[in-house]
């Protein structure tokens, strides 16, 4: 795994990623816990080496690195274009999100519908991620429920243009639970 510019070597487990995930297994083998408490002992934010922030992790016909929809795209991460981010503002409804330049709308209406059901978005959407005291630039998602669910990991670098988020964002400029669930998926 790599957190920042260093090399960090952990042994990956399969553990029970929180409240009602049982059967729930690692992608690709990175353990959110592991990861975190390495950044942690290295005080270094992570660098998901599995989904590289930059023109790829776009990966879309109008968006490719040499189209001009791409131009001027920038990788940063919410505290380096947002003064104070949260990961989750009040609470999370799906009348809060808006759509980008991605044109998703299957995803907002997925998501939406998922916060409508408390106990599936408390699966979907771990609780206790932050921005605060411990942030490490890793996050965990399990977007996906079949044939088990599987537990996403990835940094928080998103793709700006002229200091707004390009894609999915919230009404609330500052709440970023979203996005990042979003790439999650997008991994």
């Amino acid at each position: 795994m790599t957190c920042g510019s260093k090399r960090i070597t952990i042994q990956l487990v399969n553990q029970e990623a929180g409240p009602g995930t049982k059967g729930t297994k690692p992608s690709r083998g990175q353990n959110y816990k592991a990861i975190r408490a390495a950044c942690l002992d290295e005080g270094i934010l992570f660098r998901d080496p599995y989904f590289p922030a930059g023109p790829d992790a776009l990966r879309y016909d109008e968006l490719g690195p040499d189209l001009e929809k791409a131009k001027g795209v920038e990788w940063k991460r919410p505290h380096e274009f947002c003064a104070k981010p949260q990961f989750i503002c009040e609470d999370m409804s799906g009348t809060d999100m808006c759509q980008g330049s991605l044109g998703n709308s299957w995803f907002l209406a997925a998501t939406a519908s998922i916060t409508l059901y408390p106990r599936l978005l408390s699966q979907v959407v771990s609780p206790g991620q932050g921005f605060q005291d411990g942030y490490t630039g890793v996050f965990r998602f399990q977007p996906r429920p079949l044939p088990c669910w599987v537990d996403v990991v990835v940094d928080d670098r998103l793709p700006v243009r002229e200091g707004k988020l390009m894609f999915v964002c919230s009404d609330q400029r500052n709440e970023f639970w979203d996005p990042l669930l979003e790439k999650a998926y997008a991994k």
